[in-house]
């Protein structure tokens, strides 16, 4: 997980406490550890900077210990497409830290108060082709269009108008981030084509979606909806392939359907 943060003038010193906050409460989320969550944090303005790889730390104390002391470089121009462009090719790397040629999930969120004043759509479309899920965080004078435009998924743009209201997108933020597996990486049309014709007849898998069914999700049970939708789109149902079940839950349980009532993707979407 990589951490990319606007450290322009978007932000400013005032609002800092409340983007560490933000960060600090989404590791205490996450297992961080060598062989578990690895996390990463870079910042810009005109240019971005690393403040740690995934492989400098190993335990959430030493992350958090960075955070806590995190300042920012300042400035009045946010470059976020050349940014993204610099996490691309110093993050999701093996020398970085990251296990991205060992299908190890890849994310990056990043968090910016403004339009980015360069174009950000090469830059983005290369994360997406390597299978990195970006999340994409937007206060106040963020573009909601360029917003779209960097979130490997539209479900996964948040915005909010001001700083300190970033902990109500947290829950939203958390669900896909610690359920969303990652897609084959795509570097030639050879690798397409042989993933396409073996992975599904070599993999078979049994999924159960457990889901928080009670009347504090409220409004947000849609986009849980939508959600599973989009995951389930990307799996190979069939009985010989992938099976899905769903198990819905408040003060009690209750299965939805399981593994083995419906044989195709139409039917249990």
């Amino acid at each position: 997980v990589v951490f990319l943060i606007d450290g322009s003038d978007n932000i400013g010193n005032a609002n800092l406490p409340h983007v560490r906050d933000f960060m600090i409460r989404i590791i205490q989320h996450l297992a961080i550890g060598h062989d578990k969550v690895q996390v990463g944090l870079a910042q810009y303005s005109d240019n971005a900077e690393p403040e740690f790889y995934l492989n400098t730390y190993s335990t959430e104390a030493e992350v958090l210990s960075h955070i806590k002391s995190l300042s920012l470089r300042g400035g009045t121009t946010a470059n976020t497409g050349s940014a993204l462009d610099f996490a691309m090719k110093y993050y999701f790397t093996s020398a970085a830290g990251s296990r991205i040629k060992e299908n190890v999930p890849q994310f990056l969120l990043l968090v910016t108060g403004g339009r980015s004043s360069d174009d950000v759509e090469e830059a983005a479309n290369a994360l997406k082709r390597a299978a990195v899920m970006t999340f994409a965080i937007g206060v106040r004078n963020a573009d909601p269009a360029q917003l779209e435009e960097m979130a490997i998924d539209p479900s996964l743009v948040f915005s909010v108008d001001e700083f300190q209201y970033l902990p109500d997108v947290l829950n939203q933020l958390i669900m896909p981030l610690t359920m969303l597996s990652v897609p084959t990486v795509i570097e030639d049309s050879t690798i397409v084509e042989e993933e396409m014709v073996t992975t599904p007849k070599a993999r078979k898998r049994d999924i159960v979606f457990l889901i928080d069914g009670s009347p504090g999700m409220g409004k947000s049970f849609s986009q849980v909806r939508q959600f599973l939708m989009k995951v389930i789109e990307e799996f190979d149902v069939g009985p010989d392939a992938d099976q899905v079940a769903v198990v819905q839950y408040s003060s009690d349980a209750r299965i939805e359907f399981g593994l083995n009532v419906h044989s195709t993707k139409d039917e249990l979407l």
